[in-house]
């Protein structure tokens, strides 16, 4: 969806919004079209691990249909020499307790990792460009993230219960889960980087 129109305010004349839908092909040629990018981060999609369970089938339209049409819609407009960021994730990988690298077996468990994986393949397998560089990101936080996510919504209940907004109880999930945790500035930089110096075709 969109951002909160206060956001695309703050940025000023610094970013120009034009609201595509993903799934609707022509929309997405059309727009590709008028802004003939170098470069994309593909940021659209389904982002939520465990709504993914119970939209299993939109998840995997809009993460993997919809980069189908994003890698088309730059053929169709001639931008096959586009770098186009495709942030995975690190659930494409098998679980495991050890530090993972690039190499680990790919296992996905869960909806949104299986549809994660299938939208690198359709980015990565296309012949003729855009080249695709794909990043598989752990977990990242920071400002303005949704309060749909773990340590977003932690932050938000606390600052409720210190405003006297929530009684002071939190309800959690499992708290035996480890996760490694990546600043959100610091992952666009990396995203930045791989635009720039990336080799494509691999995570």
């Amino acid at each position: 969806g969109a951002p909160a129109a206060s956001w695309i305010a703050a940025l000023g004349a610094r970013v120009e919004w034009h609201e595509v839908d993903l799934l609707d092909k022509a929309a997405v040629e059309r727009a590709l079209d008028a802004a003939r990018p170098d470069v994309v981060y593909h940021c659209a999609g389904a982002a939520h691990v465990g709504r993914a369970w119970q939209s299993t089938e939109p998840t995997l339209a809009t993460n993997v249909r919809g980069t189908h049409y994003l890698i088309e819609g730059l053929r169709a407009c001639g931008c096959t020499g586009a770098r186009v960021v495709v942030p995975s994730s690190s659930l494409v990988y098998a679980a495991a307790d050890v530090p993972l690298n690039e190499d680990h077996p790919l296992l996905p468990s869960n909806p949104y990792g299986l549809s994660k994986l299938a939208q690198e393949l359709v980015g990565t397998e296309n012949a003729g460009g855009p080249s695709v560089l794909v990043a598989r990101a752990f977990n990242h936080i920071g400002p303005r993230q949704d309060p749909i996510f773990a340590a977003s919504g932690f932050a938000r209940r606390v600052a409720d219960i210190q405003a006297g907004r929530w009684r002071p109880e939190m309800q959690v999930g499992n708290l035996e889960a480890r996760r490694d945790l990546t600043d959100v500035r610091d992952t666009v930089r990396a995203y930045r980087a791989m635009a720039e110096r990336g080799r494509a075709g691999r995570a």
